[in-house]
């Protein structure tokens, strides 16, 4: 099993290192079953984020204030995506949680998702593509794509019900990179020497102080192909077209968003007040009045609110 790896995830699932491949939301579901076994109305378990509850108080008080509006969410999501808790640009569990709390809220009528992002972190884009596809399932999402949506960027826009685009957005870049850098010649210029205790066929892989063996760059490049699979068969579902029709608009090529909107990568030319109407349209509202939230709401902000309510 060392010398075996690394695995990916279904591969770790077929060698029984792990009992199965779950999203964040199936891992959810099961736990929930488990933990209501036996119980008269295992309906009624609750969620709460501890981490999340001051500014979720501090939301709930404001929102008494216009109780007699519907309302939508403007969520922005901008810079690199990363697999991380926080930080600057879409750090993904910070938005999996806008999103599944907005799944979640009822009185969200609809969310238009501004995008402006050159990708990231493939299983970050995954992961958020996932709760973006579950935010469909309960509420119109129409996407809005700024100056950049590529690679993990169209990757997440291509959840929503619809997309617009400015004719200038770089959009697509349907692909997978991988690799690493071989620093052996620079450290050996200067004297620099780097050991280290390994075990397993493959456990020094990503080394920088040497290139990949024949065998290590086969298993990055079967790593890279299974990523630009997944790539292609979301976008193709996302937008109702064939895979050999997103294979041809995809291997890291970039598009204009005019182009896109030709292509089918994208449903019309517009920006964030073409995407509120049609996210408003879809939601069934007409000429009322709407509150909209703007996601990600700043702690700081939130938490002076919450006290001023009090």
């Amino acid at each position: 099993l060392i010398d075996g790896g690394p695995y990916g995830a279904r591969a770790a699932c077929d060698v029984g290192l792990v009992d199965a491949c779950l999203y964040r939301d199936e891992l959810d579901e099961r736990i929930a079953r488990e933990a209501s076994a036996g119980a008269s109305q295992p309906e009624d378990l609750a969620w709460v984020n501890a981490r999340a509850l001051p500014a979720l108080q501090a939301a709930a008080g404001a929102r008494e204030l216009w109780t007699d509006r519907p309302r939508m969410a403007y969520v922005v999501a901008s810079g690199s995506i990363t697999h991380a808790p926080a930080g600057r640009g879409i750090a993904s569990e910070v938005f999996e949680a806008i999103f599944r709390q907005l799944a979640e809220d009822t009185t969200v009528a609809g969310v238009v998702l501004r995008i402006d992002s050159p990708g990231g972190d493939a299983l970050a884009s995954d992961l958020l593509w996932r709760a973006a596809h579950r935010l469909r399932r309960e509420k119109p999402v129409v996407a809005t794509l700024a100056e950049v949506a590529a690679s993990g960027g169209y990757y997440l826009a291509s959840a929503a019900d619809c997309v617009f685009a400015e004719r200038s957005t770089i959009t697509g870049s349907i692909g997978v990179i991988g690799g690493k850098f071989d620093l052996g010649g620079l450290y050996r210029r200067y004297g620099v020497g780097r050991d280290g205790v390994e075990r397993g066929a493959r456990a020094g892989m990503l080394r920088e102080d040497r290139a990949f063996t024949d065998d290590e760059r086969e298993v990055v490049r079967g790593e890279m192909r299974e990523l630009y699979d997944t790539f292609v068969a979301r976008v193709a579902e996302g937008r109702g077209i064939g895979e050999d029709d997103v294979r041809r608009l995809a291997e890291g090529r970039v598009w204009s968003g005019a182009r896109a909107r030709a292509e089918g990568l994208v449903d019309a030319i517009g920006g964030p007040l073409e995407a509120l109407r049609e996210a408003r349209h879809r939601a069934g509202l007409r000429d009322e009045g709407v509150v909209l939230e703007h996601h990600p709401r700043l702690p700081t902000a939130m938490r002076v609110l919450g006290k001023w309510l009090r």
